[in-house]
């Protein structure tokens, strides 16, 4: 069951980082009126949600794995996973130097979640 809490907070933080990206892009709207100001920054006021609904996931997480393996691997995920959604919907470009990174941080994955000795 801890696998599938440190999916959702994966899942959510990754949601919430692209979901920053695309309200940075449509820019900040300040109005004096409530309903404006809230639908209008619908997209950042949501990031933040997501942003501390993983929190407590990740938090339930760490109560099954070590630190040392699920900080690592939650940040590693979350940054190929947002990295994906950088390429494919906000049409940024990646160079070779860059997917040699990438390709390290897989392996650095793999080593992590591979060799660990124990859970805790």
């Amino acid at each position: 069951m801890s696998f599938v809490f440190l999916l959702i907070a994966i899942g959510s933080n990754v949601g919430a980082q692209v979901l920053f990206k695309y309200a940075a892009l449509r820019g900040l709207h300040w109005g004096f009126q409530f309903p404006d100001l809230i639908t209008k920054n619908f997209p950042l006021i949501l990031a933040a949600f997501l942003l501390a609904f993983s929190a407590p996931f990740y938090f339930l997480a760490l109560r099954q794995f070590s630190l040392s393996v699920a900080y690592p691997v939650s940040v590693a995920v979350t940054f190929l996973i947002v990295n994906l959604f950088a390429v494919n919907y906000f049409g940024e470009k990646l160079n070779t130097l860059q997917m040699v990174g990438y390709t390290l941080v897989v392996s650095g994955i793999f080593f992590i979640a591979y060799f660990t000795n124990s859970s805790r």
